[in-house]
């Protein structure tokens, strides 16, 4: 595998450029390599996408963690991301709903339908403030608990090994949006 690095050009906006110069003058790196950084960052998120044989239920840990930024940012709706997902996907109980899909890719912006859905789905009210924890638990319990998460593991295509469900974990741990707990 070459390391040879190559040249890109990107357009960015003059906000998020000073933004980037401010960031690195203030940790003392180069813009450059805090380009570097964000790619490599971006990348390690996305990795399961790399995967091909990474589909349908496999890919719950990844479109917890940016799906939302998917649809966002690259303007995937929710067939496009039906298409990802569960193309190829021939078991039945691996493919991902629809729904859910569609869950995931209106949760940045339509809150307020998600969390009428999924206080439909679990019959139980949502906390808006709480709908990204709500959201995950779904997802995690619904496609990920149990032994389709101990099949995907044996098989080394769950994503993270040691997941503990949202409910699971004491009110008093402080962890990120983007952190595990195992």
């Amino acid at each position: 595998m070459s390391q040879k690095k190559q040249s890109v050009s990107v357009r960015l906006s003059e906000s998020d450029l000073r933004k980037i110069k401010d960031i690195s003058r203030r940790l003392r790196v180069k813009e450059s390599e805090l380009f570097r950084y964000i790619i490599k960052n971006s990348l390690s998120k996305l990795l399961p996408f790399h995967d091909r044989s990474v589909k349908g239920t496999d890919l719950i840990p990844a479109l917890i963690e940016c799906g939302g930024d998917l649809t966002r940012y690259l303007d995937i709706d929710a067939d496009h991301l039906e298409e990802i997902v569960n193309t190829g996907v021939d078991e039945r109980h691996k493919r991902v709903e629809k729904g859910d899909l569609d869950m995931l890719a209106l949760a940045s912006v339509g809150a307020n339908y998600v969390s009428y859905k999924l206080s439909e789905l679990r019959n139980q009210p949502v906390d808006e403030a709480k709908l990204e924890d709500s959201l995950k638990e779904y997802l995690y319990s619904k496609y990920l608990s149990g032994d389709l998460l101990e099949e995907q593991q044996q098989r080394g295509t769950a994503v993270k090994k040691s997941v503990v469900p949202i409910k699971q974990l004491p009110e008093n741990l402080d962890i990120g949006p983007n952190q595990y707990v195992s």
